[in-house]
């Protein structure tokens, strides 16, 4: 069949079909509103550019109340954001100048602020130009409710530079000056090189925090914890970009050469794949030293010993030994002995917190990103981090009184372009769930099924210790979850105890001109989407099916020109409990008099909590009042809406405490019209006048 580039095809179909439907609804919306809306960012930025103000209507496809983040990019820094009122709207931009999302039109700011949207409807703002002559954060900006954040560059320490700037950051410098003026921050923003990383002001531990959330990152190497305000734990976690080399070069076959490593290894602790670290010594005792050791010998596995030197020198004479679960801090240096490997300690922050029997599990230690830049703002807050020249990873919480905002961690990753037969592979870890844990993945974005962590150290069976999952894909024991929700279909695993796997992006190589494979040769770079939740059961689950909705319906944004006037808002449908989905509701004729709507109970029988996974009454003559008051008989059909579930010849799985053959006809009136969904249940319902 020859090369193909599978994803970026792929990637281009669903970006075409999301680009016609935004076009329909800026074309509905625009009679709605009396507004010209269009779909395109270009159009609206250059507006804003020309000092002019611009309307920006924002639809919520879900079918409950919705608090969102609404986030763009734009030319200008100066901008303050007004409803449709006229009232100024808490918000912030943010510079993104040295490690930036690398997505079209890459403009070099960021505008964020927070919407509360009723159910399938759509509210309108103005994001206004501010004092055009003002450098960034100058002028009406905080009088208007918005704030300037500037990303500040926190690793490596600024003395490694020499005192070389780039033209970038010295654009950076001119355009914070003003900022850092009305915040009352004297003295130069850059200090002389030779002074020590503390006096220049340069933290490497970063703390983000909300009132749900604290999280911990390392800005040499990432996230390390994550403390959970509500139940007050502290959870280690850690996340790794890892890299597979593969043997083969077909689409639908995974065949590495051995386990993954660390993006951007380069010291004595990282190797290339298949490849892991023995400590050999002479007979004297005396002079011992790491070697490169073969894929054999590499797999994760079981500790021996914590062995200490002194002088932050892995390579020198053990002074003492301790038990595996030993933990380790700043001054820590030796070794790890595992059964057929050496992990070697030198004083290195990336293994503070962690113990022997994690790293002998484990790949190499994170090895040192290239560079990291810090935005705490009071919107947003957010950690960018270069991992390598191809690689990049944004870790984003948002400030926000919304539980279901405020309590998920966003990761997204610029990945590509990659080297042939390679693939690469997000890794998060977590002691908690290192023991009677298991890895769940969604055959349909919908249905679990359970995984038991663990892999027998052969590369062989790697592959077959992968599994799709669609939406989602979690960790869990008795008491505690830990999620990721995903924004396409991914290859999940969980090859180490306490750790989940998923796969970001893969590619083979060009076609050699023999054979009929199918060559996977995805050239693209994409930007993938991973929203995390962690906490007990009950609490990390319900984010999970929060952030799975959220994360594949994210907000419409359509722009036009001009100040948004006081539109009549389109009057939104009942707001359905958070557990039940409108997946859709549709007219199926162009007389609009009878409807299509489809309802299914996000959760699964059993699942936490409770009072989520339990039956729900929705009334279908409330939801579609708003728009169509008339609709008031409701039969019951197939998916396809063509037959009536009670002439269904089939054998019918019904769910458990589930009525009869699931049947009814509903009449209308203040008693009629309720449908019951049961957890796990898919209902289609025709909706037609009397």
């Amino acid at each position: 069949m020859g090369s193909h580039n599978v994803l970026g095809v792929y990637e281009q179909m669903v970006s075409d079909a999301k680009h016609t439907s935004d076009q329909v609804s800026a074309r509905i919306l625009s009679h709605q509103t009396g507004i010209e809306l269009g779909v395109e960012l270009t159009e609206f930025g250059d507006v804003l550019m020309d000092q002019n103000p611009a309307t920006l209507v924002v639809y919520n496809s879900l079918s409950s109340v919705r608090s969102e983040m609404v986030s763009l990019q734009v030319p200008i820094c100066n901008v303050a954001v007004l409803d449709a009122d006229g009232a100024p709207v808490k918000s912030q931009v943010t510079a993104q100048f040295t490690i930036n999302d690398g997505v079209p039109p890459y403009y070099d700011f960021d505008l964020h602020f927070e919407a509360r949207l009723q159910p399938l409807s759509y509210a309108a703002f103005t994001v206004l130009p501010i004092d055009s002559d003002d450098h960034c954060g100058g002028g009406d900006m905080a009088r208007l409710g918005t704030n300037f954040s500037q990303h500040v560059p926190r690793w490596p320490p600024e003395r490694a530079k020499k005192g070389r700037f780039s033209a970038v950051e010295s654009m950076y410098d001119a355009l914070v000056s003003d900022q850092r003026a009305t915040q009352g921050l004297v003295g130069p923003l850059r200090t002389p090189p030779g002074q020590s990383q503390k006096e220049q002001g340069f933290e490497q531990l970063v703390v983000m925090e909300n009132s749900f959330l604290k999280v911990y990152i390392d800005t040499a190497v990432g996230i390390q914890a994550v403390l959970d305000k509500g139940t007050g734990t502290n959870y280690s976690l850690t996340h790794q970009l890892l890299e597979y080399q593969s043997e083969v070069n077909d689409a639908y076959d995974f065949k590495p050469t051995g386990p993954a490593q660390p993006i951007g290894s380069s010291s004595v602790n990282s190797c290339r794949a298949g490849q892991c670290l023995v400590r050999v010594c002479p007979p004297s005792g005396a002079g011992c030293s790491f070697q490169l050791s073969s894929s054999d010998d590499c797999g994760p596995q079981r500790c021996v010993a914590l062995h200490r030197s002194s002088s932050c020198d892995p390579h020198g004479p053990t002074q003492s030994s301790h038990s595996c679960d030993t933990a380790i801090d700043s001054s820590t240096a030796g070794y790890c002995e595992c059964a057929r490997k050496a992990v070697p300690l030198s004083c290195d922050s990336s293994t503070v917190g962690l113990g022997c029997n994690q790293l002998c599990g484990n790949p190499a230690p994170a090895p040192k990103l290239l560079a990291s830049s810090v935005s705490l703002g009071a919107v947003m807050q957010e950690v960018r981090l270069q991992i390598s020249a191809e690689h990049k990873t944004r870790i984003r919480l948002w400030v926000s009184d919304d539980p279901e905002v405020g309590g998920r961690l966003e990761l997204a990753h610029r990945i590509g372009v990659l080297e042939e037969r390679t693939e690469i592979v997000s890794r998060f870890s977590l002691e908690t769930l290192a023991s009677q844990s298991s890895l769940f993945s969604e055959d349909n974005g919908y249905e679990t099924i359970e995984h038991q962590p663990g892999w027998d150290g052969d590369k062989a069976s790697i592959p077959l210790r992968h599994w799709p999952s669609q939406m989602s894909a979690f960790l869990e024991n008795s008491d505690s979850q830990f999620s990721v929700a995903l924004d396409r279909s991914h290859g999940v695993a969980s090859l180490v105890d306490g750790s989940l796997d998923v796969i970001q992006h893969r590619r083979g190589a060009p076609f050699d001109g023999s054979g009929g494979t199918v060559v996977l040769d995805d050239t693209d770079r994409i930007l993938t989407q991973t929203w995390i939740s962690i906490g007990n059961v009950s609490h990390a689950n319900q984010l999970r099916h929060s952030n799975k909705l959220r994360l594949n319906h994210p907000l419409i944004l359509l722009f036009g020109k001009g100040k948004t006037s006081s539109v009549d808002s389109v009057q939104g449908v009942e707001s359905l409990p958070g557990n039940v989905y409108m997946q859709s509701i549709r007219a199926t004729s162009s007389a609009a008099d009878e409807l299509l709507l489809r309802v299914m109970h996000v959760f699964g029988k059993g699942e936490q909590p409770v009072e989520s996974a339990s039956a729900v009454d929705v009334d279908l003559v409330r939801v579609v009042a708003p728009f169509r008051p008339t609709m008031v008989g409701f039969n019951e059909t197939s998916l396809s809406g063509l037959v009536p579930r009670a002439d269904m010849a089939r054998v019918r799985w019904n769910a458990e405490g589930a009525r009869g053959d699931g049947s009814f006809k509903l009449v209308g009136g203040e008693e009629g019209g309720r449908l019951r969904v049961n957890p796990f249940e898919f209902r289609t319902v025709v909706a037609t006048q009397f």
